[in-house]
């Protein structure tokens, strides 16, 4: 299909095959995303968004994003499931007052949270490589049914 996707298919144990698509985060791969939504936007259920906690200068980028991202989605009238990981917040990093739970709180999550319209049940995840892959999470969302 295209270079700038890669699928993975697993096996999950008591809920079949599920299909992974990782999307590239380079500039370049970004416009293609918008400006052919209809060729990207298609046969899946969820999205994992990841921002890096430790990039805090591409904080507004990462989110401006993710909304042109939303955008399509409404358009398109498709709501996956959505998660955030806010990655490389690795042990030890909260300590630091530019990633205090309370900077992140403000920085990210609060914008986070305040973006997503009320039809997408989301949930937003500090993420680390470290201890094989540690995933705390920080805020869930879900519609009211």
């Amino acid at each position: 299909m295209y270079e700038i996707l890669n699928q993975l298919k697993l096996d999950i144990p008591n809920n079949g095959d599920t299909v992974y698509w990782e999307a590239g985060g380079q500039k370049s791969f970004r416009i293609k995303y918008l400006e052919k939504p209809k060729h990207f936007f298609k046969d899946f259920d969820e999205i994992i968004f990841i921002i890096d906690v430790q990039d805090i200068l591409r904080y507004e980028e990462s989110l401006n994003f993710f909304n042109s991202i939303l955008g399509i989605l409404l358009e398109m009238r498709i709501f996956p499931h959505l998660n955030f990981f806010i990655h490389k917040f690795d042990p030890g990093i909260e300590l630091l007052d530019e990633f205090s739970d309370e900077k992140i709180k403000v920085l990210l999550i609060k914008k986070i949270r305040e973006m997503v319209p009320l039809d997408f049940n989301f949930q937003i995840y500090k993420t680390s490589i470290f201890t094989v892959f540690r995933k705390e999470m920080v805020l869930k969302m879900t519609i009211a049914q």
